[in-house]
């Protein structure tokens, strides 16, 4: 099960739009690869001139999928239609269930369609449940908490740390606006990557004696674990 994604575009130049792209995957990588994404125009002004097909190709060169457009006038959506480009209706996201993420200042954002947990900017996001294979969880501009484990292909983020009281087997980042302090804490380490302030890993394991709670933290730009 995917969770959509809109890429609500600020500007149509094409050269901003694959800068800020790029800035933003590579902020988490792996965790935006292959996420299909609606194209959204809303918040721009687009003519019968515009190169759709180089947006598409910038697009998927940041390893993004994107499957539909919205927020285009009638005629464009009819000549979008006709080269078999779907085109979905403007909704308003409920209350607690979207998600935005600054690319660049003035430069568009991502927004996630319903389906991705997460709490409101700056207040802690606590999950007291074990999680899914498949859940997305955002803590914004604040920490996230987990109590039980995390299954493989779940994707935890956040802007502080991340608190796991189980053990952490898919995916995380924390950090994710590039807080370089920003630390993940676990029982057990299994995951399928782990990133904090845009710095990856999927090879990392614990220390042999660790014992009890794990910690992962960034020194000197290397991801480190140990024992708390």
């Amino acid at each position: 099960m995917y969770t959509l994604m809109s890429l609500v575009l600020a500007s149509t130049d094409h050269a901003l739009i694959a800068r800020s792209l790029h800035e933003r995957v590579q902020q988490a990588p792996g965790f935006l690869f292959n996420i299909p994404v609606i194209v959204d125009f809303s918040s721009v002004s687009v003519t019968g001139g515009y190169n759709f097909n180089l947006l598409f190709k910038l697009i998927r060169q940041q390893s993004l999928l994107p499957v539909a457009v919205r927020g285009l006038p009638e005629h464009l959506q009819e000549r979008l239609q006709a080269a078999g480009v779907p085109v979905v209706e403007m909704t308003t996201p409920r209350s607690g269930m979207s998600i935005e993420r600054s690319m660049s200042e003035g430069k568009g954002k991502l927004i996630a369609e319903p389906g991705v947990t997460l709490g409101r900017p700056g207040e802690t996001l606590l999950i007291d449940r074990p999680l899914r294979s498949g859940e997305r969880c955002y803590a914004q501009q604040s920490d996230l908490i987990v109590i039980g484990d995390s299954l493989p292909d779940t994707e935890l983020i956040a802007d502080g740390h991340i608190h796991i009281y189980g053990a952490l087997r898919g995916k995380v980042a924390a950090g994710f606006q590039g807080d370089k302090t920003a630390r993940i804490y676990c029982r057990t380490l299994a995951a399928q990557m782990v990133s904090i302030a845009g710095v990856g890993s999927t090879t990392l394991t614990p220390p042999r004696r660790a014992a009890g709670t794990l910690q992962i933290y960034l020194k000197n730009d290397v991801l480190i674990g140990d024992g708390v």
